[in-house]
């Protein structure tokens, strides 16, 4: 079975993600083009998505929580898993947060409204964490991701808006006068160092924030059913899954007049890795169904990756780990077959 992830970042020509219906983390190294086992999220049971991002800042890889009980920080170096516990002001685990975001020497956990409705600041270096007061309306709001601009952090809403903004200082909250709560064309975002872009999901215009005037353009696209947003330089780069999945690429360099698209190919999803550009211009995807994609900067695929963990690693995983642990580990990523044969051997371990 393939391993697929919506949490990863490229390292030293190795792709680290977190594999879904698992509690492990794996990495996928570029040049013997092989999956290694890292080890576990030990203060986590196995969900079908533990974290919904990662985010690498130096030597550390972040975990952004969609169904984990902790944020993540693993460090690259020292080979270490450091946690930072939520249980204090959630109602639930799931749906948790759907974005983070650097400012300075600090990571903004942005919250969806689901399972919490307050953004939570980690200090990178000291791991101190501050939550700030409710924000978000439960059950109501639906969060995308948001942007820090001096001290002012903005909510960016499912209908595409900036719905709140919370002054970090004051911790004064006011609600957008554009703001209504109708809507949900959107479903995700990313920021370069002066807009925030907003990926059309249910309807079909892509949206450019300035992070400083809150001037907001509008480019339709003539379609919509993108499930992520990259920007590189002067381009950007939405993607789509399914049956007409591909790559759309915009160049921003002469006011979004050149469109690319990429072959058609057929892929379930489409997640983007953090960091993603190697130091060849290439660009990394993942997907859901165990692929990773190689694209130049002009979006067309270069190469393609199977994601298959192989026998000598899952052997690692039983000599490293009691059989609970293992069990909980691979039973999922297990119970649907393997590359080297049926489920046998592993019964036969526990």
């Amino acid at each position: 079975m393939r391993l697929a992830s919506n949490a990863g970042v490229l390292y030293n020509d190795k792709i680290y993600f977190c594999a879904n219906n698992s509690n492990a983390l794996f990495y996928y190294d570029l040049k013997s083009l092989k999956v290694f086992f890292v080890g576990l999220f030990e203060k986590e049971s196995v969900k079908e998505i533990l974290y919904e991002e990662a985010i690498l800042v130096n030597n550390e890889i972040w975990f952004v929580p969609n169904q984990a009980e902790n944020i993540c920080c693993y460090n690259l170096i020292l080979d270490d898993f450091l946690y930072i516990d939520l249980s204090d002001h959630l109602y639930n685990y799931d749906q948790i947060f759907n974005y983070a975001t650097v400012y300075n020497d600090k990571i903004f956990f942005v919250p969806t409204g689901v399972s919490t409705e307050a953004l939570v600041e980690i200090n990178i270096k000291t791991k101190e964490k501050i939550v700030y007061p409710k924000v978000l309306e439960r059950g109501i709001d639906n969060c995308i991701g948001g942007f820090l601009d001096n001290s002012v952090f903005y909510f960016i809403m499912s209908n595409g808006c900036i719905g709140y903004e919370l002054e970090l200082n004051t911790q004064n909250c006011i609600r957008s006068d554009t703001y209504i709560k109708d809507g949900y064309g959107y479903n995700n975002m990313t920021e370069s160092l002066t807009d925030a872009w907003i990926s059309p999901f249910q309807c079909s215009t892509l949206l450019k924030i300035d992070k400083k005037s809150g001037l907001v353009e509008q480019l339709e696209l003539g379609e919509g059913g993108f499930f992520n947003i990259t920007v590189e330089n002067t381009k950007v780069f939405l993607l789509k899954g399914g049956s007409s999945g591909g790559v759309l690429t915009l160049d921003l360099s002469n006011n979004f007049k050149s469109f690319h698209k990429c072959s058609v190919f057929n892929t379930t999803n489409f997640y983007s890795l953090n960091e993603v550009f190697s130091e060849k211009g290439d660009l990394f995807f993942i997907s859901s169904d165990g692929y990773i994609f190689k694209l130049d900067m002009e979006g067309d695929i270069i190469e393609r990756y199977e994601i298959v963990i192989e026998r000598d690693e899952l052997d690692k995983l039983y000599v490293r780990y009691d059989n609970k642990m293992f069990n909980e580990i691979n039973i999922n990523i297990l119970k649907e077959g393997t590359p080297f044969g049926d489920l046998k051997w592993f019964v036969s371990k526990i």
